[in-house]
């Protein structure tokens, strides 16, 4: 099933679906991170909180569309970036086949995104984005398939 799982659920009910599907998925790490910016607009706000996951064979488990947490190519500002993976392995992109370990990112928000237009292909993929939580709209998302998942707003609810 592609897509996201948005409801007005109790915290607790959220976190214990969570917490099944961490089971029933295998994961080694779970990580928690809170967006800075505004280059994953409208998908992620600034100060949306982010679960991600991380295991020995995450590269075999990512696709086109899913939310990721990269190192930042850059050495100032944050350690860490969100985008969207926009080019795996073997794709083409603006001329250049991605390597293996090679990943072309975009922030949902290109006019105002540093991604790899500008700093090329990434290759320091860390997690993948599973659930996102949107304390400014009370409402979270669980991410259960790759693709755009964009939390909806409150009269598509």
């Amino acid at each position: 099933m592609t897509g996201t799982m948005s409801r007005r659920l109790g915290w607790p009910t959220a976190a214990a679906v969570v917490a099944l599907g961490l089971t029933l998925y295998g994961t080694s790490h779970v990580y928690k991170a809170t967006v800075r910016g505004h280059s994953m607009e409208a998908a992620l706000h600034d100060g949306d909180r982010l679960w991600s996951e991380s295991f020995p064979n995450l590269p075999d488990r990512l696709r086109h569309g899913d939310l990721v947490i990269a190192g930042n190519p850059y050495d100032t500002g944050p350690e860490v970036i969100t985008k969207r993976i926009a080019g795996m392995p073997g794709d083409v992109v603006d001329g250049y086949q991605l390597q293996a370990g090679e990943y072309y990112l975009l922030g949902d928000n290109t006019d105002h995104s540093t991604d790899s237009r500008v700093f090329g292909p990434v290759t320091d993929i860390r997690e993948r984005v599973f659930a996102i939580r949107c304390p400014h709209e009370d409402r979270y998302a669980l991410i259960l398939g790759s693709g755009p998942t964009v939390p909806p707003t409150a009269d598509q609810e």
